[in-house]
């Protein structure tokens, strides 16, 4: 009869059992750090507006020359994306301070682009911050020449 052998100190795990000891401690640690966040936290919404506070849709008359400054700053990203769309922007105006802009659908790859765009137009408003929105329209038409290029255009839709 042979004689069951205990294994040596010296003796390394295998492969196969280092990587179902690395599995049942990975697995460990992600339900602790489940159980562990607060159910509360599950979904976070954020809104622009406070309470019943008016949305004000006037950019053109808020911000003279809006839609022939942002057509000129957004042809060359438009140019380099060729994306087109509708997409609705809102921000807050205080005097002539802009912020919390935001963007919301139509394409995504103008998002900085027209947060910086926004962030640079002149506006001036009375009195305390309003929240206004615009839309604005990106679109490729074809060039009145009848040739198969495109020429690009960016149009305030909103007022």
């Amino acid at each position: 009869m042979n004689p069951v052998r205990a294994p040596s100190p010296s003796a390394r795990p295998s492969l196969a059992s280092l990587v179902m000891m690395l599995v049942g401690l990975c697995a460990g640690v992600v339900t602790s750090l489940a159980h562990a966040a607060p159910l509360d936290l599950d979904r976070v919404t954020v809104h622009a507006r406070r309470g019943n506070e008016p949305v004000y849709t006037n950019v053109r008359a808020t911000c003279p020359g809006v839609e022939a400054y942002l057509s000129q700053v957004l042809s060359l990203p438009q140019a380099r994306h060729r994306s087109e769309g509708i997409t609705t922007v809102t921000f807050r105006l205080s005097g002539a301070s802009i912020d919390e802009i935001r963007q919301v659908g139509g394409p995504f790859e103008y998002r900085s682009d027209i947060r910086r765009a926004v962030r640079q137009m002149s506006c001036q408003t009375e009195g305390t911050d309003k929240l206004y929105v615009m839309q604005l329209q990106f679109v490729n038409e074809p060039t009145s020449d009848g040739g198969n290029g495109r020429s690009r255009s960016v149009a305030l839709l909103s007022e």
